[in-house]
């Protein structure tokens, strides 16, 4: 009799355990699936000046070293400009905004440093200046 009840609980604990595993593996390859990947390298900035498509900004000092200082940049047809995940116009960004810079590619040292291929624009402040 105390064989057949620790069977049963032997196989209780091992269907838990499978349908554990079972759930983290859907749970894991729904998020991977849904996850979209970030290419490039990010920092955190406020916007000194926006001059038609051109911003130029001055690098937070949460950032690494080396994008601690000025940068200019265009946001092209290409850009993503964003606000809480909603699209945003470049319109709807003002000097003072918090924002952060998605880059990939190179950077021209210049000054004011020029990156040459921004992905994506996110203002961080609470509310969009109109």
């Amino acid at each position: 009799m105390k064989y057949i009840k620790y069977m049963k609980k032997s196989i209780l604990a091992a269907g838990l355990v499978l349908l554990l595993v079972t759930a983290a593996f859907a749970g894991f390859l729904a998020g991977r699936k849904s996850a979209v990947p970030v290419i490039g390298a990010t920092f955190y900035a406020v916007i000194d000046k926006i001059d038609g498509n051109y911003l130029t900004v001055s690098g937070l000092e949460v950032n690494d070293i080396n994008s601690r200082g000025r940068f200019q940049f265009a946001a092209d047809e290409n850009t993503i400009l964003e606000w809480r995940l909603t699209k945003i116009a470049l319109t709807d960004l003002r000097v003072g905004d918090t924002i952060s810079v998605t880059y990939t590619g190179s950077v021209m040292e210049t000054s004011p440093a020029m990156l040459n291929d921004v992905v994506k624009v996110q203002l961080l402040d609470d509310e969009i200046s109109r």
